[in-house]
């Protein structure tokens, strides 16, 4: 005898009709459905209210926002499924954060993400920076291995429309006043392996210094097969992981036995990107640094039907719960030495 069958024929000894059943069979099944999906996706494995390890969640009404409600049966508190994530705040329902992601990921401006979610900009803008923090808490992990390319690639430096006394730098990231790399331009150091993995942070303005360069060793796992141009920024970053270190010729030629093209192609990620945006303000650029590297790794593993699948799961396993005040400050120049500082 089936569980359904079983449950069905111990409910009738009480007496009770074909629709009793049938609605208590209903109800028992969706708690079911609820904690199958809840421990598939990892969000209940731990009650965020008590602690419990595999607590027993069931159903507990409706949020004022109209999101599902679960109750853990250890502490008899309530939460959303979403709580401790980027949507705990938010009154946006899953098809508004779909919009919202994919349209990130696309490189889709706020304006026209507002208009399509008949929603304000200043919302949008809470909603894909929630996003983007938990994207850049996620590349914390990120680690490149086996054979990879480093180089540097620069953006003009944006303070998006807000004056600052004294700085040279203009506010929609276009030609500056300075030709070649200076300090009106923002450096982002970048790695790229084989296997599809990226990795993009800018630990400073104008040209990488060696002992910055020494920051990406945290994002190696282990000694690597470096493939770097003629500098000798990368030469401590090589001893200090114990990597093979070879350096191309010339940069320039594509079609060379040691060439660049992996990393060159992320960089035409990372510009189109940024013209399409008309340049990011520059304390927002490891927000966007780590959805750049995000977007590569994801273009180059994950199946395009499966990406919001893949970002709800990162956002979930990676992400943070933060208030619109929070997110305007969380993990601004970060490291703190950034010269580009604007406050």
């Amino acid at each position: 005898m089936d569980r359904t069958a079983a449950i069905e024929s111990f409910l009738g000894e009480y007496g009770l009709t074909e629709l009793q059943i049938s609605t208590i069979l209903k109800l028992f099944e969706s708690y079911l459905a609820d904690n199958s999906i809840a421990k598939k996706d990892g969000v209940f494995e731990v009650c965020p209210k008590c602690g419990m390890v595999h607590p027993v969640i069931v159903k507990g009404g409706k949020a004022g926002s109209g999101k599902q409600m679960y109750r853990c049966t250890h502490c008899g508190r309530r939460f959303t499924e979403d709580h401790g994530t980027i949507m705990h705040y938010s009154h946006q329902g899953d098809d508004a954060w779909k919009v919202l992601m994919m349209d990130t990921i696309n490189g889709v401006s706020l304006k026209k993400t507002s208009a399509k979610l008949s929603l304000s900009i200043g919302t949008v803008f809470s909603m894909r920076h929630r996003f983007l923090c938990s994207l850049e808490k996620h590349a914390d992990n990120m680690k490149v291995s086996g054979n990879v390319q480093l180089d540097e690639t620069f953006v003009s430096g944006s303070h998006k429309s807000r004056h600052i006394e004294g700085k040279a730098l203009k506010d929609d990231g276009k030609t500056l006043k300075k030709r070649g790399v200076s300090k009106e331009k923002v450096c982002l150091a970048t790695m790229a392996d084989d296997n599809g993995n990226a990795f993009a942070r800018s630990y400073n303005a104008g040209q990488l210094t060696s002992k910055e360069a020494l920051n990406l060793a945290s994002h190696m796992a282990g000694s690597c097969s470096m493939t770097t141009d003629g500098t000798s920024v990368y030469d401590q970053l090589a001893s200090a992981t114990g990597s093979f270190h070879r350096k191309t010729e010339d940069r320039k030629d594509s079609k060379a036995e040691v060439n660049l093209n992996r990393i060159n192609s992320f960089h035409s990620v990372i510009k189109s990107y940024y013209r399409n945006y008309r340049g990011v303000a520059s304390k927002y650029i490891n927000r966007y640094a780590s959805m750049f590297a995000y977007v590569w790794n994801v273009n180059k593993v994950v199946k395009e039907g499966e990406r919001y699948e893949h970002a709800l799961s990162t956002v979930r396993k990676d992400g943070i719960s933060l208030t619109g005040d929070e997110i305007r400050d969380y993990r601004l120049y970060a490291p703190a030495d950034l010269i580009y500082r604007t406050a």
